[in-house]
């Protein structure tokens, strides 16, 4: 070799150094090589954004436009199948951003969630975000809208949000599905049903670390209000709230509209100032009243900004690992609403003293059944209730008691069906 020639020169000193720079240089090459080989095999290892949001709907717009005015989020992939009001929204929010001093790093990229898990996997492991927040649903207020009120009644007096669990889950379980496939580990805040789709995804090993907004909301509403009344600072105070989202649903539409029952689902309420419990100087009943929709805050999609705070206060938590104190739906899997620390691998409870766990899980598994959905097993079978059953079966003719998490697409397919062909009727 080549390398070797300059021993045979009589200035065996140069001879001597020239060697040894040319097996550096070798060892140079192996180690570039090596490192090459690293990165080609596993790419995963590099992240190629911070947050990707899929679905620019209403709450992912929202999310969008706050995290576009945050200076610890750096890069931000949103995901719409709407190509052109998605490039529309982007400029506006970037445009917002700049106009208070912001630069964020936004860029679209089409994932549709009803293409194949193998592209669907494929795209993620391109993309390799830190956090995806998916606010994709099949669920739309078209359904709502297009039936008349007498219609959707019976079902609004027996069940929340249950009935509706196939078209909440549906492209959630594809897109952990994919996530798995793709082998990246991205951790999943779910907007689509957490209390009730994040336990139906564990029971196959496919649930996202968390949700948002819902009981949240709820909290941080009680916060302020106790706060005006005390006429002391909000960070003064602590709410601890265990409920599910059919409480949600109840405050939003039930009492105000006279719907569903007259009293919400069983809830855990406790309100700490300065460490001093003073839960007992309150309704609990009356002050959760007053957080709902339509009493102390608008109601319908200009609401969804708090929501939209709450997703981007778990985003960066678990981003930056902060450990925050905070109410998230749907924690690792677990049926409704708690109390947590959230951080970067973990939701974990923070319930106080005087509730326990399997307490705290009853409570939002009354929640669950109020909602209509009588309970979501180990094996992954969703049940409805009774009532929800036969109401389904007697508005829609959409006949199933239960169905297992792995039949999800069939299931969404078939009642959305029943349903286009129910709005059919009244047309």
């Amino acid at each position: 070799m080549n390398i070797f020639k300059p021993i045979l020169n009589k200035d065996y000193n140069s001879s001597f150094n020239n060697l040894k720079y040319h097996l550096k240089q070798i060892e140079k090459r192996q180690f570039q090589t090596t490192i090459n080989k690293i990165f080609k095999e596993d790419e995963r290892i590099m992240h190629n954004a911070d947050v990707l949001i899929i679905g620019l709907g209403n709450l992912g717009g929202k999310i969008l436009e706050q995290l576009c005015r945050e200076s610890r989020v750096s890069k931000i992939i949103v995901s719409t199948t709407r190509k052109d009001y998605g490039k529309k929204k982007v400029n506006t929010e970037k445009a917002g951003a700049n106009q208070l001093g912001y630069h964020p790093d936004v860029k679209i990229e089409k994932i549709n969630l009803l293409d194949s898990v193998e592209k669907i996997g494929e795209k993620l492991r391109n993309i390799n975000p830190k956090i995806i927040v998916n606010t994709a649903s099949m669920i739309t207020p078209w359904i709502k809208t297009s039936l008349p009120d007498e219609t959707l009644e019976p079902l609004y007096q027996v069940s929340g949000l249950g009935p509706w669990i196939a078209l909440q889950l549906r492209l959630v379980y594809r897109l952990m599905s994919a996530i798995k496939l793709s082998k990246i580990d991205s951790k999943v805040i779910n907007a689509s049903y957490a209390d009730a789709v994040n336990p139906a995804l564990k029971s196959i090993n496919l649930s996202p670390l968390a949700g948002g907004g819902n009981l949240d909301n709820i909290a941080t509403m009680a916060r302020l209000i106790v706060a005006k009344d005390r006429k002391i600072k909000p960070r003064d105070i602590q709410i601890f709230l265990v409920q599910h989202y059919y409480n949600n649903r109840w405050l939003s539409c039930g009492f105000l509209e006279k719907r569903y029952c007259k009293k919400p689902a069983p809830f855990y309420l406790k309100i700490l100032v300065e460490s001093n419990d003073i839960t007992d100087q309150y309704d609990s009943l009356k002050l959760l009243m007053k957080t709902g929709c339509g009493i102390n805050r608008v109601d319908g999609p200009p609401g969804d900004s708090i929501t939209a705070s709450s997703f981007v206060k778990h985003i960066l938590a678990i981003l930056h690992d902060t450990n925050i104190f905070t109410h998230v739906p749907g924690p690792n899997g677990l049926i409704g609403g708690y109390p947590v620390h959230l951080g970067k691998n973990y939701a974990e409870l923070a319930l106080p003293n005087d509730i326990s766990q399997e307490e705290a899980f009853k409570i939002n598994l009354e929640g669950q059944r109020r909602g209509g959905i009588q309970n979501i097993t180990k094996k992954g079978e969703i049940i409805f209730t009774d009532s929800v059953y036969e109401t389904q079966k007697k508005i829609f003719n959409f006949d199933c008691k239960s169905f297992f998490v792995n039949d999800v697409n069939e299931v969404a397919d078939e009642q959305m069906a029943k349903i286009k062909e129910t709005i059919k009727r009244f047309k």
